[in-house]
């Protein structure tokens, strides 16, 4: 998933944000709330922070592996 996040922020900002600003989003947005994010706000912060709609890729994450 992670891989695939940073493909796509990488590809939608021309390199100018990848992985690494989403999951310093999630730090900033923790300090800046002083508290932790609930599960289903993660694509939410990780999309804010990165200027980059992540949901596509986060859904695609969350269903059940198939066998």
């Amino acid at each position: 998933m992670a891989h695939d996040l940073d493909l796509l922020i990488q590809k939608e900002t021309n390199g100018q944000k990848s992985f690494k600003d989403a999951i310093l989003g999630l730090l900033k947005w923790t300090e800046a709330n002083n508290r932790a994010f609930k599960y289903d706000k993660i694509e939410a912060i990780m999309s804010e922070y990165t200027g980059v709609d992540l949901s596509s890729v986060w859904h695609k994450w969350q269903k059940p592996v198939k066998n």
